[in-house]
């Protein structure tokens, strides 16, 4: 189960800001700034979108920091935790694509389970708990797969460990997945990374005594181990996902943020480096 990996995480207190409260806007308030928000995309040069568990909640996955949550067609704060930071001097008129109608399907989010973190304070566990393998990706998901493939985003930088963003459709080489894939097994030895069906058993970047199927050059069996890539609070991070999403953020004009508070490190650490390059604009609804 999803809450698994939550308690499968070593003792860690400093996990920021827990028991948030929802904010909604009225669907009037969330039509206008969505269309405003479809003409940036429209007109922005590179397009960076960071997500976090808030994009998942609608498919059954707890979040990690919030209190309650409840239908809205509204941006919900804790579903759609919004931040965008403008280059405004680099606004250009591009190739005019009509993504409005597709940015207009984020609203659209079902009652999730509460935050981990906050139930765990009150010493409660989450009451809906979907296992990894039978989650599906929420129209958040399908929605930023189409603006990749319209080209109108660039690439998307994710907190998320649950793998809805590659069970989407989206190619690897469009994403950096900085906490690790529940369904991504990786060798000590010759570092190819393997795509599983089924979600791994471990998380803590633990050994899975399963023998590496690659093969050298000179034909020879690598030897190597498989391990789960699910980060622990102290772990160093995927050095090409960190180096990709670095390098995506330092050029984007526009970074969208959807589902996260942005609090752990190294998230809020690229959110510090954008604001000190570029004027920003933090819009949340």
């Amino acid at each position: 189960m999803s809450y698994n990996y939550s308690e499968g995480l070593s003792p860690y207190e400093n996990k920021g800001k827990v028991g948030l409260k929802e904010v909604f806007e009225s669907e009037e308030s969330v039509t206008k700034k969505v269309k405003e928000l479809a003409e940036w995309v429209r007109s922005a040069n590179h397009v960076v979108v960071h997500t976090g568990a808030g994009i998942s909640t609608s498919a059954g996955i707890p979040d990690f920091r919030y209190d309650y949550h409840k239908c809205s067609r509204g941006f919900v704060l804790h579903e759609f935790s919004i931040i965008f930071y403008l280059n405004k001097s680099s606004y250009m008129s591009g190739k005019y694509l009509d993504v409005f109608n597709v940015l207009m399907l984020l609203p659209f989010v079902n009652r999730g389970p509460n935050g981990v973190w906050t139930l765990e304070k009150k010493g409660l566990k989450p009451e809906v708990n979907i296992s990894f393998d039978d989650a599906l990706p929420t129209k958040t998901h399908m929605a930023l797969l189409e603006l990749i493939k319209a080209r109108k985003i660039h690439y998307i930088v994710s907190q998320n460990i649950d793998g809805l963003h590659l069970k989407s459709g989206l190619l690897r080489n469009y994403i950096s997945e900085l906490h690790g894939n529940m369904f991504i097994e990786k060798c000590n030895v010759c570092k190819r990374q393997y795509v599983r069906k089924s979600a791994t058993s471990s998380v803590g970047q633990k050994c899975l005594n399963v023998p590496c199927p690659s093969t050298k050059v000179n034909g020879r069996a690598c030897r190597g181990k498989l391990y789960d890539t699910i980060l622990d609070w102290e772990h160093d991070l995927p050095e090409k996902d960190l180096k990709m999403a670095d390098y995506h953020s330092s050029i984007a004009d526009i970074s969208i943020c959807l589902g996260t508070t942005l609090q752990i490190v190294p998230s809020a650490i690229v959110k510090n480096l954008y604001n000190s390059q570029r004027s920003w604009t933090e819009t949340t609804s």
